[in-house]
């Protein structure tokens, strides 16, 4: 059996891939060198078992990690103090395990389809505000060609020569009949031998959608809006996944956002700092008039209550803090006759 990264690599996947995606990288491969495909080729059919053997591990590891969960060791044991069994202990999935045919039923059952991210970059103002933007982005849509059904039209599905029709690789230890789920056919008991040429039998092809969504007032970076519906299409029949919208807000060039509060950094002068009076404040209103004390210092921060953002869904209104920074402080004099000087020069300010 090929080591966990080998399997990974030999069907062309992350090993951070969802288990769709690794199921359908197999299927596509199976298929490409399956033995009743490919007559009398050795190499395609040492390539098969290898990659049916990967697909294996691949699968028996997910089932390890799963089985590992804290809530899976919490079950109760199957016996209790006298050895007896316990009937309370069995679930119906549990029975369906042992008796081979839970694997089958998920395979064959609807799956409701992957989720899709769309990362959307907006303007501060917009994310303040609220905005209505229009967006393109790619999914899987049924495929026009076979229907979906990932038949080549005129064609049909083969019943699959691996499991006979059954989906299982069945073994009888004893009087009981256990079988593990078929890698080729995946459960379903029949394969795709003449694929559909549009969507090389997925059933679906990528298309470009556009949707028109709605920012809502008071977004933040890196919130995520769902939309439900608009994401990968789901199998045998299963609802379609959710469109993930990101949002990632463009830094502004003078407010800096903390949840509904807004910070700013204004550039006065030395001269406006030692005698105070009237400065223009920017705020998301437009300008406001702010008397600046006399001899404020570099560093100090005012604060402007219910000037930050607005309180959007119920929120309270957010502050606006400034602080001040001093520009163009003139630099004292080295001398002593120099020094003297800026120093009346000060006391005549003050």
């Amino acid at each position: 059996m090929p080591t966990a990264p080998k399997c990974y690599r030999l069907l062309g996947v992350s090993s951070k891939a969802s288990v769709a995606e690794i199921r359908r990288r197999f299927r596509l491969l199976a298929l490409k060198f399956h033995p009743d495909r490919n007559p009398h080729n050795l190499e395609a059919t040492a390539r098969f078992r290898e990659l049916a053997d990967a697909y294996a591990a691949i699968c028996a590891q997910r089932r390890a990690q799963v089985a590992s969960t804290p809530e899976e060791k919490e079950r109760p044991g199957v016996y209790s103090d006298n050895g007896n069994v316990r009937p309370e202990s069995f679930t119906k999935a549990d029975m369906a395990a042992f008796f081979g045919f839970e694997d089958r039923l998920q395979y064959c059952g609807s799956h409701t389809g992957p989720d899709f991210r769309y990362d959307l970059q907006i303007s501060f103002a917009a994310a303040i505000w609220g905005i209505e933007q229009e967006i393109e982005f790619q999914r899987l849509a049924p495929c026009k060609t076979c229907q979906a059904t990932g038949l080549r039209p005129g064609s049909y599905y083969q019943s699959c020569s691996a499991c006979k029709g059954r989906g299982r690789l069945w073994a009888s230890p004893g009087q009981l009949s256990i079988g593990a789920v078929c890698q080729v056919c995946q459960g379903l008991g029949q394969i795709i031998t003449h694929p559909c040429p549009q969507c090389l039998g997925e059933g679906y092809t990528q298309t470009s959608q556009r949707y028109r969504i709605v920012i809502p007032p008071g977004t933040e970076d890196g919130d995520r809006i769902m939309i439900a519906g608009q994401g990968g299409e789901g199998s045998q029949q299963g609802t379609p996944g959710r469109l993930v919208v990101v949002v990632h807000v463009e830094p502004d060039s003078f407010f800096t956002r903390k949840g509904q509060d807004l910070y700013g950094c204004l550039d006065v002068s030395f001269a406006q700092a030692a005698t105070g009076g009237m400065i223009e404040i920017p705020t998301l209103f437009g300008s406001t008039a702010f008397d600046l004390p006399r001899g404020a210092l570099s560093g100090q921060t005012f604060l402007f209550p219910g000037l930050g953002a607005p309180g959007w869904g119920g929120r309270q209104p957010g502050d606006l803090i400034i602080k001040i920074q001093i520009s163009n402080r003139p630099r004292a004099p080295q001398t002593d006759a120099a020094h003297e000087s800026y120093r009346k020069r000060r006391e005549i300010n003050e």
